[in-house]
């Protein structure tokens, strides 16, 4: 079904679903990797926008959800005391906002095609380095060999830079939500992983991801999963 719908694309959307695919790996390879998967996707987005003249977005309150956040962050730019240090930063926001609205374009375009094979390669990477960072835990050292620069800390596949927490947090609740469609009717197999991810990212080491991820996960048992109130209420406490 992969193969099928992978060849009824133009060569742009072929590009498209392999950039998407590829995100959370571009995580592991650094920050060039990922500004080169923002800079592509927006100059894509951009490009269509402008040539089929295609404004959806602007309809969007996220949109200017997103802008106003934008300007905000250029007001405090013009107040900073050294502005270099942040323009990158805000001119990245510009290309996240674009990333953002060609996901929405595409899976609006192909909503149950770009569940199962976006979705699905994220949650196979996600399993694969909560994997590795599990035998770290354990083992002292990731599949590869590599071990945490600082104790108490697990690094897994990113080496010496401390993010394992960071992208823990980033793609959990997408996985957790591609497991759900699979187990929707078994609240307890939820539960378990749900506890089991807010025991890894304990383990890992990193104080304020943990906490995102725990509230992130809670969240999610409470209004997905549709908790009692005095039930959800124990297991928060």
């Amino acid at each position: 079904s992969i193969k099928n719908f992978y060849f009824q694309l133009n060569k742009i959307e072929k590009l498209l679903l392999i950039l998407f695919s590829l995100f959370p790996v571009t995580f592991i390879l650094g920050n060039f990797a990922i500004n080169l998967i923002f800079f592509l996707i927006s100059l894509i987005f951009i490009i269509d926008s402008l040539k089929n003249k295609n404004f959806f977005f602007i309809k969007d309150p996220i949109f200017w959800i997103l802008s106003i956040f934008f300007i905000s962050l250029i007001i405090n730019l013009i107040f900073s005391l050294d502005p270099s240090n942040s323009t990158n930063r805000i001119l990245k926001i510009i290309l996240v906002i674009s990333f953002i609205f060609q996901m929405k374009k595409f899976i609006q375009n192909y909503q149950i095609n770009f569940e199962k094979v976006v979705f699905g390669f994220w949650t196979l990477v996600f399993l694969i380095v909560s994997l590795d960072g599990i035998v770290e835990i354990v083992f002292g050292f990731n599949t590869l060999g590599f071990s945490t620069p600082q104790e108490g800390r697990v690094s897994g596949f990113f080496g010496e830079e401390l993010v394992l927490g960071g992208f823990f947090h980033c793609f959990c609740l997408i996985f957790i939500s591609y497991i759900f469609n699979f187990f929707s009717k078994n609240n307890v197999f939820i539960l378990l992983m749900i506890i089991l991810l807010i025991l890894i990212s304990f383990l890992i080491g990193e104080r304020s991801n943990f906490i995102k991820v725990f509230l992130s996960l809670s969240f999610f048992s409470f209004f997905i999963i549709k908790l009692k109130f005095i039930f959800f209420f124990f297991i928060f406490f």
